[in-house]
């Protein structure tokens, strides 16, 4: 409802998330919805990265979520979809 504000998810399942950091993995029990027809695997949204203080950073070529201030990160890759992506590789103008 939040993406569209003309749909609704009715399915979601309870289930523990795990991360897998170099320093140890991180768990976290959360609610996950089902999108039908959704090409992207898994999306946190920033009610969720601020409900467990997640930060997205980039620095130096690389992509992490950083959790909190428990000095733990996760490499991570970009999704933006090629379909959004104009000719240069860029997801939107300013």
């Amino acid at each position: 409802m939040q993406v569209t504000s003309k749909a609704s998810i009715p399915g979601y399942v309870n289930l523990d998330l795990y991360f897998h950091t170099l320093e140890g993995p991180i768990k976290i029990k959360v609610e996950a919805y089902v999108v039908k027809g959704m090409t992207t695997p898994l999306i946190l949204g920033n009610d969720f990265a601020d409900q467990y203080s997640f930060s997205v950073k980039r620095l130096e070529g690389r992509t992490f979520l950083e959790f909190g201030d428990s000095g733990r990160s996760l490499n991570i890759v970009n999704s933006i979809s090629p379909e959004l992506v104009d000719e240069d590789g860029h997801a939107f103008k300013v």
